[in-house]
């Protein structure tokens, strides 16, 4: 994913998320078309059917981060990350208030069959307890796989080289295998 590369573009971004609308406008002018690209890409993943649209999905997501009063932005591809993450809670949300299947935790879980719910549930320990054994690489495979960020982002992101990336990211891809194969194999 391009980012645009205008040198004050961190600057106006933290000014816009103090509430100055005009520095609001000019840094949304050079981001809103890479947003409306990352949310375009997560809309795909969903279902068919999905009522949700790319624009609603990107203003949703930025009312959230704008409604932050505390957060500032280190550089382009943080505030990235955090329109990304925001997006996906976006997404879960929209899922759980207009599908009655994701009404509630317990109702989802209640639909699903015994095995999908022991695997389910196991996916979440797992994970869990990957972020308390390794925070560094369960951050970099948050980053990679939950907010879409590319090895260079995520090795921006994190203020580490790309090769510390990758042999974060190959340790988290390792580690979740092998505690993940009494799930699949059943």
């Amino acid at each position: 994913m391009e980012l645009p590369s205008r040198p004050d573009l961190t600057t106006l971004l933290n000014r816009m998320l103090l509430g100055d609308p005009e520095a609001g406008n000019l840094a949304m002018d050079e981001m809103y078309a890479c947003l409306r690209r990352v949310a375009s890409s997560k809309l795909r993943r969903e279902r068919s059917d999905h009522l949700l649209q790319t624009t609603a999905l990107v203003n949703e997501a930025m009312a959230r981060l704008f409604g932050t009063k505390a957060v500032t932005v280190q550089n382009r591809q943080h505030f990235f990350a955090l329109a990304c993450l925001l997006m996906r809670r976006t997404l879960i949300e929209y899922g759980r208030r207009h599908d009655p299947i994701f009404a509630s935790l317990e109702e989802s879980m209640a639909a699903v069959s015994m095995p999908d719910r022991e695997r389910m549930l196991g996916m979440e320990r797992i994970l869990a307890r990957f972020s308390e054994l390794d925070p560094r690489a369960y951050r970099a495979f948050q980053l990679k796989v939950g907010a879409g960020m590319t090895g260079d982002e995520v090795a921006e992101e994190m203020q580490c080289g790309r090769a510390t990336v990758n042999r974060d990211l190959q340790r988290a891809r390792v580690w979740i295998y092998k505690e993940l194969l009494p799930y699949i194999s059943t």
